[in-house]
């Protein structure tokens, strides 16, 4: 069980991804990393919330209808946001399940 808060830290590219958001969208984002501070391994993943196929320990959250992020989780509750990304970009690069749906709709 997590009972300590966890660390989060901004990658730089966050900062620049930020400065391109709404006010809105902007304030949506920075709720999304906040509730990070309570995520733990150990409990089951949150809607919109998905860890991702990679050698890494990397998940995906859903921020707004719009904008994903891609957070790390590292020794010592601490977590890394890496990223933001437009939602279609997330579910292209990482959104496996959905290709293979597109595909056999085709």
């Amino acid at each position: 069980m997590n009972t300590n808060a966890n660390t989060i830290k901004l990658h730089r590219r966050v900062f620049f991804g930020l400065d391109t958001l709404s006010e809105s969208e902007k304030e949506a984002v920075m709720q999304a990393i906040h509730s990070l501070e309570s995520f733990s391994l150990d409990k089951p993943l949150t809607e919109g919330m998905k860890r991702l196929e990679t050698e890494q320990q990397l998940y995906r959250l859903y921020a707004t209808s719009t904008f994903g992020l891609i957070f790390g989780v590292e020794a010592g509750n601490e977590i890394e946001i890496l990223d933001i990304f437009n939602r279609e970009m997330v579910d292209y690069y990482f959104g496996k399940e959905q290709k293979l749906q597109q595909q056999a709709v085709r």
